[in-house]
């Protein structure tokens, strides 16, 4: 396979032949693919279209190469551009960028030692270029087969023999090394945390220089005249980092361009300081108040920040940004005074928000289909005060029991913490909803308060006399680990479903035993007629569960409410 490249100020393009030889020693040339394309609207240089034109034949070499794949043996570059053909046998990192580019795209499609030179009278691309008329171009050898030598042994080819002008240097890359000497400053400030030690140090430092200098006899602690000086030496670093053009204009006495970031703040020169000359001039402020020392965001500046925050016992953004204003103005400075803010790591240690954790696997007995009481759990209220027959207070508590599947309660009354009391409790409970596999309670390792409550059912649930009548029901006992007081969410979210309407409904009324059992039965069926499932919007989406549907098959529970249980509270109270 040949192809030839060529370009001109109007296109560029290439063209391939076919080239074959018999065992005869007969030589046959046709013509194959032809790809062009015009020159672009920004005028470039000839040897750069004539890279481009390169760029083309590579590409339809890529190309051709696939369709031909197990005819063709080799490929033969041709192009009539010195210049062109030095850049493609060179390394690409020695050329300018354009040049560069391109002459990486061509090496990668075809390797530079099967590129050669051939005359320009000679290159049929050149019809590609020039433009031909379709009568001439029907009966043109030189496109059709290709330059009369490409027929010919390959002794009688064009010689390699070419020079290369000096217009290739034009694209020759230029690498300049350049050198920067920085001088290293007196005191990192990076490597501070603290405005007061910043400060503290550099004052040390100056007094260090102003004894070598013959210019300090001052010994022993430091006196706040120097922390002003480590100050103002600081102060006037950082303007001069930022501001030297503005600093420098105004030192000779020229204004500062409008094109300047501060010139809306009409600064000027006071004792060295770059203030701001605002509209404050005829207030009764003070002079800093009325012309504040300008500052950029800096490390410097951030210092500042947290050592006013601290000395304002962590306040927020804008008590903070009014101490900082007090002296000094810096732009942009709300933003800053937030972004310091957010680096205060006490600030951020009471802001930090609690830890979002996965929620567990519910344990298998309460995801088990059983009949209602199955698995329970259970749990005491503190003492409740009613009165006796004679008038006198009582104590009395009650005791939970809750179904773990369906979250049906039975609440009952007991009179006293002692172990006798809850298993009658206990036995009555079992006498009306039937017999109980699980049964769940507090760790009693856990009850380290004081609260009688809890002493009281610690010694409860640790009695022999309850195991041995837990055991001889085949009930099996589970406890809650050690610690862990969120894994009795099961019934201590029922505790507070039989707080609220009592201390609501009740208030401070006393009510004698028996009245107490009635409303705790009351409040038990409203309790077991609550939604356990989503209530729909819709009519026809069925209605939602409750434990009722469970305790009682068959019956619709209307949800009981004893108007007369309100006018009842209110003849106690």
């Amino acid at each position: 396979m040949h192809i030839f490249c060529d370009s001109s100020q109007v296109a560029y393009g290439a063209v391939a032949y076919f080239r074959w030889e018999t065992t005869s020693g007969e030589v046959g040339v046709r013509f194959v693919m032809a790809k062009s394309r015009l020159a672009p609207l920004k005028k470039l240089s000839l040897p750069r279209l004539e890279l481009m034109g390169a760029l083309v034949g590579a590409k339809l070499w890529k190309h051709l190469s696939v369709v031909f794949k197990s005819l063709v043996k080799r490929v033969v570059m041709w192009t009539d551009s010195e210049i062109c053909l030095h850049w493609i046998k060179s390394s690409a990192k020695e050329w300018k960028q354009f040049v560069s580019n391109r002459v990486v795209e061509i090496q990668d499609c075809v390797v530079p030692d099967r590129w050669f030179h051939c005359p320009g009278l000679e290159n049929p691309a050149d019809r590609l270029t020039r433009g031909i008329s379709a009568v001439s171009l029907k009966s043109d050898d030189l496109w059709w087969s290709g330059p009369r030598w490409l027929k010919s042994p390959r002794y009688d080819w064009p010689q390699q023999k070419f020079r290369v002008p000096d217009e290739y240097m034009q694209e020759k890359r230029i690498v300049v090394h350049t050198a920067i000497v920085k001088d290293d400053p007196l005191i990192d400030i990076s490597m501070f945390s603290s405005l007061t030690r910043l400060l503290r140090v550099t004052a040390y430092v100056l007094r260090f220089l102003g004894k070598l200098g013959g210019k300090s006899i001052q010994t022993g602690p430091l006196v706040a005249a120097e922390i002003s000086e480590a100050e103002e030496f600081w102060v006037k670093q950082v303007q001069r980092e930022h501001f030297d053009f503005e600093i420098t204009r105004l030192n000779r006495g020229q204004q500062i361009p409008a094109a300047s970031r501060i010139w809306s703040l009409a600064p000027y020169l006071q004792e060295g300081l770059l203030c701001v000359k605002g509209r404050l001039e005829k207030s009764e402020l003070t002079q800093e108040e009325k012309h504040p020392i300008l500052l950029p965001r800096s490390k410097y500046t951030d210092l500042l920040i947290l050592h006013e925050h601290n000395r304002g016992f962590h306040l927020g953004v804008i008590a903070t940004l009014s101490r900082v204003r007090e002296r000094f103005w810096i732009p942009k400075d709300r933003q800053s005074v937030k972004s310091v803010l957010k680096s205060c790591l006490v600030c951020r240690k009471y802001r930090a928000e609690p830890a979002r954790q996965q929620t567990g696997q519910l344990p298998q007995d309460r995801v088990v289909a059983c009949p209602p009481f199955t698995t329970v759990s259970t749990d005491f209220t503190g003492a409740i005060t009613v009165k006796t027959t004679g008038g006198a207070l009582q104590k009395v508590y009650i005791v939970l029991f809750t179904c773990a599947v369906t979250r049906a309660v039975h609440l009952e009354v007991i009179s006293n913490m002692s172990v006798k009391s809850f298993i009658m409790s206990l036995r009555r409970f079992l006498a009306r909803r039937g017999c109980v596999k699980v049964f769940y309670s507090d760790n009693a390792k856990t009850f380290r308060s004081s609260c009688e409550i809890l002493k009281g059912f610690k010694s409860i649930i640790r009695q022999l006399e309850l195991k041995s009548f837990i055991t001889s029901e085949g009930i099996s006992r589970k406890f809650i680990p050690e610690r862990s007081p969120w894994w009795g969410g099961l019934w201590e979210r029922l505790m507070r479903s039989i707080k609220e309407p009592l201390r609501k409904t009740l208030g401070r009324a006393l009510l004698t035993l028996e009245e107490l059992s009635t409303i705790l039965t009351e409040i038990e069926s409203v309790i077991n007629s609550r939604p356990i499932t989503y209530d729909s919007d819709e009519l026809v989406e069925p209605r939602a569960l409750t434990p009722s549907y469970f305790l009682l098959p068959g019956h619709r529970n209307t949800g009981f409410v004893p108007e007369y249980f309100f006018r009842f509270v209110r003849i106690c109270i």
